[in-house]
């Protein structure tokens, strides 16, 4: 299951980047690719929170008391005061859900762990933690990296840097 999750993060992150380069470059922009984008999106929207054997977050079977929004949306707002192991216990507690980090990744989506990662970063280089540290640590969390299986000094500084 875990492959899954790494596979509809990376997903994600093509469709948003295929979305960015549509926008930025319109003239080569193509049906087909226009298409994909909205395509993706639309999976993504219908694709509910659900469990699969190896832990997750709602059983196939079991309907869940919550809205998969009303969760995501407590999430984003816990989120704006809290680390991902805060929202992640307290998500688990309000709602009597069994969530791991990818599935909370999932909910929230990858602006909100960017944005989330970003902050916890600052939080950090603002007590002296360098960026390998930052990256040892986030490795140690097994927190999904971006673009590679982990963290280094230049994949967190690029994103401290990027700042969207």
């Amino acid at each position: 299951m875990e492959r899954s999750d790494r596979l509809n993060q990376a997903m994600d992150a093509c469709a948003q980047r295929l979305d960015s380069l549509n926008k930025l470059f319109p003239d080569l922009a193509t049906s087909v690719s226009s298409n994909a984008v909205e395509d993706w999106k639309n999976k993504s929207k219908q694709t509910e929170v659900r469990s699969k054997p190896s832990g997750g977050v709602i059983p196939k079977k079991q309907a869940s008391p919550y809205p998969v929004k009303k969760i995501r949306k407590r999430a984003l707002e816990l989120l704006q005061a809290n680390g991902l192991d805060e929202v992640l216990e307290s998500v688990q507690e309000e709602f009597g859900l069994t969530l791991n980090m990818p599935k909370l990744i999932h909910l929230i989506g990858n602006t909100a762990y960017r944005a989330a990662l970003r902050k916890d970063a600052k939080l950090m280089l603002d007590n002296a933690v360098n960026y390998e540290q930052i990256a040892s640590l986030w490795n140690d969390l097994e927190r999904p990296a971006f673009g590679s299986p982990n963290w280094n000094s230049q994949s967190v500084s690029v994103l401290v840097g990027s700042g969207g």
